[in-house]
């Protein structure tokens, strides 16, 4: 199945709330979110040292079949500090996709693994 991967603006977050909501429907401890709920939530919080929140290289990485979001990644690449020295890191923040489209989500990964390898 073939799909169209593009990077979205995090205005854009909200669109992708009933992805979100379909995708953990059946997993524990996962709650409905609102739009605009689900949009602020995914929004890295630099206070929190442990998310690795940054605003360098954050990136919302969105697969879409026709006109529908079927997977999307939330990105954050930056420099963190472990045991006293600065380290480039990326990590994947949030990653979610319909299971019937689970070869986009696959595409989807590896466009995501690019992109935080590019940038080092």
């Amino acid at each position: 199945m073939s799909a169209v991967i593009e990077s979205w603006s995090f205005s854009d977050a909200t669109r992708l709330s009933h992805l979100w909501c379909e995708s953990t429907a059946d997993a524990p401890y996962c709650y409905v979110a609102d739009p605009t709920a689900f949009a602020h939530g995914i929004l890295s919080d630099e206070s929190d040292d442990e998310s690795l929140a940054t605003n360098q290289g954050q990136q919302l990485m969105v697969a879409l079949s026709g006109r529908n979001p079927v997977a999307f990644a939330h990105l954050a690449a930056g420099h963190t500090e472990i045991d006293a020295n600065s380290v480039a890191c990326g990590i994947i923040r949030y990653f979610s996709f319909l299971p019937e489209f689970s070869s986009v989500a696959q595409a989807l990964l590896s466009r995501v693994e690019q992109v935080l390898t590019d940038e080092g």
